[in-house]
């Protein structure tokens, strides 16, 4: 069978799925969507596929699990259908059953073990595949323990992340706090009412953060916050974390000159992020006297610090480093001192020049895409996300999101344009909607001459944008050295009208 072979169809699908092809292209997959021979499928968390075979049987992939589909596959699937591991239970059933928080493991039942677990030569009945679990960089998911005996990310921002969602954070106050940080997280804290009550192991790339914790400090921070471990395994004392109703953090030292919704002078608020980022913006309310903060690496290593700087009441802090710790310190300066409370906003993640899969948190973030062909997941918030260079598959999520196209993330090749895809483009519903800008893409373009840069038409349910960034299409889409498809998204109409319906609705920018 040759790679254009179309081994299996896509029957169902629930979350995030991907497929990528032997040349290294990846997709979402929808519903109804082919499998070619050579790709490969992977589920990331809380997702499930179930793929029609040509053969006319089927082959389910449930969360974390992935599979190359060969020839082979469909030659292996004799085994009877009715043995599947999922048993009786549906599509229907297995999204009522994620609606309500259960696994999918409730429904699934115990795969073969021991001695007695199969009869020789043949596997489980859940899947037949001609290989499972490959290495499908970059979406694996590793989580050893660090230093910290916290899990541990995988390498890069491929969002092989484990989190715990702003949910299981630690309450407003938190009496009697020895050293949250380094608790089991297991272990049930009588004082607190909800996150010793969920599950902190559970994969979920979505949050900002997945610990905060308080601490004294003193006018020094060569010493304890020399290191996240150091800040982490040195006794709170009498300081704890308090969260106000705005969702802004802050220490309370519980002393009589104390503020509790500040950080004053000789305390400091330790942040674990969920994952590596490059960057990080924090809503900052109070004055911020004296002020400093320092970034740690993945294994709690300091790798720098400076003043807290802030502007219009956020402060923005970025590194050509990825850090997985920020600590906050409160400062003095005379007879003033700071009184400030800081809350997470959004995060900012950069690829490299190898493929990646970029995944942001429920916040407002920024994902930038390097020169491969990359994946970008905006997740929650109003996220900014920027493909790069190669063909890039982009989902914002929720949110109103903006979609970015850069001079340079064109094809320089002829004939060869780059192809990025939106899997979910919001249109205008009368009050807001996605939003694609190519302001600094297209470079000389006006209200004269735009038809020589942007040609759009409506493509088997889809809308599908040709750009020639120096205004080379000429009429003649067949020169875009840039094509941008709107995936299920039908705007209709000619191509000044959807154009100039996406300019109206301010979903469209072209101007610097």
């Amino acid at each position: 069978m040759s790679a254009e072979t179309i081994i299996a169809t896509v029957q169902a699908v629930i979350g995030t799925v991907i497929a990528r092809d032997p040349e290294g292209n990846s997709r979402v997959l929808q519903q109804g969507d082919p499998i070619y021979a050579g790709d490969e499928v992977a589920t990331q968390p809380g997702g499930l596929v179930e793929l029609a075979l040509v053969d006319g049987s089927s082959v389910t992939l449930a969360e974390g699990e992935g599979a190359t589909i060969t020839e082979d596959l469909v030659d292996s699937t004799d085994a009877d259908p009715m043995e599947s591991q999922i048993g009786d239970a549906t599509v229907e059933e297995i999204v009522a059953a994620l609606e309500r928080g259960e696994t999918l493991d409730d429904l699934l039942e115990a795969p073969a073990a021991g001695v007695e677990g199969g009869t020789p030569g043949e596997g489980g009945g859940f899947v037949r595949v001609a290989r499972v679990n490959d290495d499908i960089d970059p979406l694996q998911y590793l989580f050893p323990d660090n230093v910290l005996g916290q899990p541990e990310l995988g390498s890069g921002n491929d969002s092989s992340s484990l989190a715990v969602t702003a949910d299981e954070q630690p309450p407003a106050v938190i009496p009697d706090d020895e050293d949250p940080g380094a608790q089991d997280p297991g272990d049930e804290d009588p004082s607190d009412e909800d996150p010793g009550d969920q599950d902190p192991g559970s994969p979920d790339p979505r949050s900002i953060y997945s610990d905060v914790s308080a601490h004294t400090v003193g006018s020094s921070t060569q010493g304890t916050a020399a290191t996240a471990s150091g800040l982490k395994q040195t006794g709170h004392q009498s300081a704890s974390v308090s969260l106000d109703e705005g969702g802004f953090y802050a220490v309370d030292h519980q002393s009589n000159a104390d503020e509790p919704n500040a950080i004053e002078h000789n305390e400091g608020l330790l942040f674990e992020l969920a994952q590596p980022v490059d960057g990080i913006q924090f809503a900052v309310q109070g004055p911020v006297t004296g002020a400093t903060y320092a970034l740690y690496d993945e294994l709690g290593g300091r790798i720098a610090t400076g003043d807290l700087v802030v502007i219009d009441g956020v402060a923005t802090i970025e590194h050509s480093e990825s850090f997985s710790y920020i600590a906050f310190f409160g400062g003095r300066e005379g007879p003033n001192q700071s009184a400030y409370s800081v809350k997470p906003l959004g995060v900012r993640l950069v690829g490299t020049d190898d493929e990646d899969t970029l995944i942001g948190s429920n916040g407002d973030d920024i994902l930038i895409g390097g020169d491969g062909d990359d994946v970008l997941f905006g997740s929650e918030g109003n996220d900014t996300l920027v493909g790069g260079a190669g063909n890039d598959t982009l989902t914002g999520g929720g949110g109103n999101n903006t979609f970015v196209w850069n001079a340079g993330d064109q094809s320089s090749v002829m004939g060869q344009p780059a192809q990025d895809t939106v899997t979910d483009f919001k249109p205008w519903d009368g009050s807001s909607g996605d939003v694609l800008d190519l302001s600094d893409l297209l470079q000389g373009e006006n209200a004269g001459n735009l038809d020589d840069y942007l040609y759009a038409q409506t493509e088997n349910g889809n809308t599908v944008l040709y750009v020639h960034s120096q205004g080379g299409l000429a009429g003649d889409k067949d020169n875009a050295d840039q094509i941008i498809t709107l995936q299920g998204v039908t705007l209709g109409g000619s191509s000044e009208v959807i154009i100039q319906t996406l300019l109206d609705n301010d979903q469209l920018k072209i101007d610097q």
